[in-house]
């Protein structure tokens, strides 16, 4: 019996689950399954972070972003952003011709009215400005860029500071008031193909949405996680999550 296997995946019988783990991690992997931050990974914040309070969803607050690892759920490294101040974690990376970089998210939203920027988790590539992720050159894969009652993916670059070609899909969610707010789409993709970079988007069935193609030939030097808030409204700061994030090289999609 011929079986077709993911690089790093052990052989199965039954149906490869997107969730299952790889016999052997690469380097930059994170299942986020102990209680600290690996060190390969570096916090950072125009605000603050708090790492004694806990997660409350019916917590409002303007400072101090809360965290927590294999806890609040297990196996997730999970987000209470403050008010209006992005936070990030980046770890250091030196990329290959052709590669794969994926993550799992989670984030919560209200029904009733969706804040600009709220509950926003995205996952992208940073070139380096002195030593951290430069805000101008970059590649990035939203799976929740919120505009006002809107929840949607948006994929992007920025070259030299302008943030162009910018694509947004409605891909789950449309808008507020209707039965298809919950966003059903959970993994988010970038694959690099020399200076071209893909970005997918796929459900825990195993099914990918080609988002959109762009170029940006600047050299990667992080990969970076984000996480945002725009509202403090009842019942208080969103959630976000972070099952795992996974790097594999080549021209392959799990």
């Amino acid at each position: 019996m011929s079986l077709l296997v993911t690089p790093g995946y052990a052989p199965r019988r039954r149906a490869y689950s997107l969730d299952t783990k790889p016999t052997s991690p690469h380097a930059y992997d994170d299942e986020f399954d102990v209680s600290s931050l690996d060190a390969k990974w570096t916090r950072t914040t125009t605000l603050s972070f708090d790492d004694s309070t806990a997660i409350d969803p019916y917590s409002g607050f303007t400072s101090g972003h809360r965290s927590s690892i294999n806890s609040y759920r297990k196996s997730w490294y999970m987000w209470q952003p403050s008010n209006t101040t992005f936070a990030r974690v980046y770890q250091s990376v030196t990329l290959p011709t052709d590669c794969f970089v994926w993550a799992r998210f989670s984030f919560n939203c209200r029904y009733s009215a969706v804040v600009n920027n709220d509950a926003s988790v995205s996952i992208g590539f940073h070139a380096n400005a002195a030593g951290v992720p430069s805000a101008n050159d970059n590649v990035y894969l939203y799976l929740n860029e919120a505009d006002t009652d809107v929840v949607q993916v948006q994929a992007g670059r920025t070259t030299g500071g302008a943030d162009s070609s910018t694509v947004t899909k409605d891909v789950g969610p449309q808008s507020v008031g209707t039965d298809s707010l919950s966003q059903v789409a959970c993994y988010v993709g970038i694959q690099k193909i020399s200076t071209t970079w893909n970005y997918w988007v796929g459900w825990p069935n195993g099914h990918w949405i080609f988002c959109a193609s762009q170029t940006q030939a600047s050299t990667m030097a992080f990969l970076a996680l984000t996480f945002l808030n725009g509202s403090t409204a009842s019942p208080g700061n969103m959630i976000i999550g972070c099952d795992f994030v996974r790097f594999l090289s080549g021209r392959y999609l799990p």
